[in-house]
């Protein structure tokens, strides 16, 4: 097979310098020593590519939609996730939740996690899986023994359109108290 040969000219304006081997995949792309759009494409490929479809950006958590289901939202992935640091566990929509939920009982303060994107990029899927830990881990209690999760917390998982706002309340017992979708 004969090859090919295609010569490109660019300008020095559209080339950015690539980050070191050891950056590649790497769960935090503020962490970067290059941070620009082709290596933040590149790392997302990357991860996509090894099904990892969570990647922080400093205080932000990117998702790549990889329209399918995957393994990574049952209740022991939940547990694996309840009272850890963002740095003890891989990035993962729980890691946001379990922060704000963490937050929430320490800081004694209303906390929001705000789920933003273009049209399929996930926004529906990613409400779910928030509501779903804070579900989990009110169903689950201190006792560790899972309980159904109340029809007030289910609804949230049938509503598909439009503009939500859903939003769980917790009284001094950090047990969801009630929870409604503006």
């Amino acid at each position: 097979k004969q090859e090919r040969t295609i010569n490109v000219t660019v300008k020095d304006s559209q080339i950015y310098p690539q980050n070191p081997p050891k950056y590649d995949k790497i769960e935090d792309m503020a962490m970067m020593t290059h941070l620009n759009e082709a290596s933040v494409l590149y790392n997302l490929k990357e991860r996509y590519a090894a099904w990892m479809i969570y990647t922080y950006s400093g205080l932000f958590c990117v998702t790549v939609n990889p329209y399918k289901w995957l393994p990574v939202y049952n209740p022991e992935v939940v547990a694996g996730y309840r009272g850890k640091k963002r740095v003890e566990a891989p990035p993962h929509i729980f890691s946001i939740s379990d922060n704000a939920y963490q937050a929430m009982l320490t800081d004694r303060e209303n906390q929001s996690v705000l789920i933003t994107g273009e049209s399929g990029a996930g926004k529906t899927v990613n409400t779910k899986r928030v509501i779903q830990y804070f579900a989990t881990i009110a169903a689950i209690g201190d006792s560790g023994k899972k309980k159904e999760p109340s029809n007030s917390l289910q609804v949230f998982y049938y509503y598909r359109f439009g503009a939500h706002y859903p939003e769980t309340h917790y009284p001094e017992t950090s047990k969801i108290w009630k929870a409604h979708l503006q």
